[in-house]
């Protein structure tokens, strides 16, 4: 039961941050779900340090937008 709220937990963390950190910047809601979806993908697609060859291309075509 105590692991159960502790997953949910940090499920919800990032949620939190992300709300936190859109209104401190004023970021939009497409922006922010933008940065989430991009933040979970590379959470769930880790690659080995010195080989982030798709991290860096993601890096650069969100950075390159601005």
């Amino acid at each position: 039961m105590e692991n159960e709220k502790n997953e949910s937990h940090k499920k919800e963390l990032p949620k939190e941050l992300l709300k936190e950190a859109s209104q401190k910047y004023n970021l939009s809601d497409s922006l922010l779900e933008e940065i989430r979806e991009i933040r979970q993908y590379l959470h769930t697609n880790p690659e080995l340090s010195g080989k982030e060859y798709k991290n860096n291309r993601i890096y650069k075509e969100v950075f390159n937008r601005t």
